[in-house]
């Protein structure tokens, strides 16, 4: 396990600690600050049991406290989620997968990432309690997503796909999908549906023709470029939609630069005026 992991659990651990202790101290308090009312004689009664002057003060400030605690576990657990996909794992998920091509790489995600993966949450599950486990799984499913749409859209020259790898890509998103709901002791099948939807979405957008790819780009653009005169965004999605990111031209463009077709690079020189190159003589050579 790397020290970024090791390091964040560890502050996982103390913000829990604090989480646990500030609960805890919230019980003690508030039967001694209604003591402390009752010896003031601020009440009438010593057994009476309406609401007690200040109390509410106070429980809002217990709240507020443990709401920053649960944004500090959110946001460590990201960091460490992004640490492991981004430093950890670079060179076997950011260098390696699908560097020759979905079908001809023995690099992918069932290979290279998900082992990996398996021992990360194998060291938080032993070491945290089954809710702070979730919150990093659930960031490790986010930022796991993020890196592999990464591969996909800025690959570099050596990865470049056909809609012939769509199927393949889809089963691995069904097994990373499995992975992280573990037959229901995992997280929320709703939750992971949610977090791999952007890929999802990348997708069905790269299982498109490339005559289809062009014509959306040209759409997108127009649009994008007439809503940034007008200073208005562009109506290709609402806000709502969880994979609105990703329907835009600057997506579109990149799925067609990562296409292994000759009418995909023919229509990029043409558009952006590129002038022809001698053929790579690679795998790919288009």
């Amino acid at each position: 396990i790397s020290i970024h992991c090791g390091a964040g659990v560890l502050r996982l651990q103390s913000l829990k600690f604090l989480l646990e202790k500030m609960s805890q101290l919230e019980k003690d308090i508030v039967p001694q600050w209604m003591e402390m009312q009752r010896n003031a004689s601020l009440l009438e009664h010593p057994d009476a049991t309406f609401e007690i002057v200040g109390k509410q003060w106070f429980e809002g400030l217990m709240a507020g406290a443990k709401q920053a605690l649960h944004r500090a576990i959110n946001v460590v657990s990201s960091q460490t989620a992004y640490c492991v996909i981004y430093r950890d794992m670079q060179s076997e998920f950011l260098d390696n997968i699908y560097y020759t091509g979905v079908h001809r790489s023995c690099d992918n995600i069932t290979s290279d990432v998900l082992p990996f993966l398996d021992g990360v949450l194998g060291y938080v599950a032993s070491r945290l309690d089954s809710q702070s486990r979730n919150v990093v799984a659930a960031a490790l499913l986010e930022a796991t997503v993020s890196g592999w749409m990464r591969v996909l859209l800025d690959g570099g020259p050596a990865r470049v796909f056909t809609s012939g790898d769509i199927e393949p890509l889809e089963e691995e998103v069904e097994i990373l999908s499995d992975f992280f709901i573990a037959g229901g002791q995992g997280l929320d099948a709703a939750m992971v549906a949610e977090r791999v939807a952007p890929m999802t979405a990348l997708l069905s957008i790269m299982s498109l023709s490339t005559n289809d790819l062009t014509k959306n780009y040209e759409e997108q653009a127009t649009k994008e470029a007439a809503a940034a005169m007008t200073g208005a965004h562009a109506p290709s999605k609402p806000s709502s939609d969880p994979n609105a990111d990703v329907f835009n031209s600057e997506v579109t463009l990149r799925v067609i630069c990562h296409r292994a077709d000759h009418a995909a690079s023919k229509w990029i020189k043409a558009r952006f005026s590129i002038g022809k190159t001698e053929s790579s003589g690679g795998w790919f050579a288009f």
